[in-house]
């Protein structure tokens, strides 16, 4: 049986240093590109790759990948929303679409020169905050606002331990405290799922900018990854002079696809 709990264009996108503050063109773009893409209309959806994605994603096997997708989700209906973020040193735009069985989740990453470099795609299904998951989330929130970090490091699995120990998770407070002011509660948490991780986003309210804390599960409810910024929505930052803060991504389970030839 064909594997399609993920269905993905996948290229890496050549290393390079784009320029730090968000192109609010490509999330346009990006949602040109669903839309192109869900309508069947495959050479305007394709019209911004770059040429080692056009060469690795042609019409034909953009228009198969497109069965495959429907097959697995149904038909296309509407785009329910979208976001600019950074994966590692890429610009990505995610977007959300609802089909008829299911949702769809597109991640459209873009190279130095604004061109598309990866789309990747997966049908998901809502999901639902796990409450052992919420509570070790909470806590962990209160822990690093409250300078307990060597408790909060203790929920790290042995990887992300090695990465962020209690003192550079100590230096990363002080530079959330030093850029978003000080925290004062939870807005919102939103669950969602990410391969193999369960993940837990909490919006929360700092003096001086909302601040978006994500943190990915292991199946053991150890947190493999940790992700902390500025509050994103709509593709618009909220409104604030400081600059992101750093952020440590969690390991990636490998993705079924295609990849470009060597």
């Amino acid at each position: 049986m064909p594997i399609l709990a993920s269905l993905a264009l996948t290229l890496a996108v050549a290393a390079g240093n784009p320029a730090s503050r968000m192109h609010a063109g490509i999330e346009n773009t990006a949602r040109e590109l669903v839309t192109n893409f869900a309508m069947g209309r495959l050479q305007q959806a394709t019209k911004d790759f770059n040429d080692d994605m056009a060469a690795t994603a042609p019409l034909d096997v953009m228009a198969e990948q497109k069965k495959l997708l429907e097959d697995v989700a149904g038909r296309f209906q509407t785009i329910v929303g979208s976001r600019e973020y950074r994966q590692e040193a890429f610009r990505t735009v995610e977007v959300t679409c609802r089909y008829t069985k299911s949702q769809v989740l597109f991640r459209i990453s873009f190279d130095e020169t604004d061109r598309i470099g990866a789309v990747r795609f997966d049908p998901v299904t809502p999901a639902k905050l796990d409450p052992a998951l919420e509570a070790s989330s909470r806590a962990f929130l209160t822990e690093f606002t409250s300078g307990q970090y060597e408790q909060a490091a203790k929920r790290f699995d042995a990887n992300l331990s090695r990465q962020l120990d209690a003192e550079k998770l100590a230096d990363l407070g002080k530079t959330i405290a030093t850029r978003f002011g000080t925290y004062r509660s939870i807005t919102d948490i939103v669950p969602s799922a990410d391969g193999i991780y369960r993940v837990v986003t909490m919006e929360t309210k700092y003096d001086g900018a909302p601040v978006e804390l994500r943190l990915h599960y292991n199946p053991d409810g150890s947190i493999a990854g940790m992700r902390i910024g500025p509050l994103i929505k709509n593709g618009q930052m909220a409104t604030t002079t400081q600059a992101p803060a750093s952020m440590t991504p969690p390991p990636m389970p490998p993705i079924p696809g295609l990849t470009p030839k060597p």
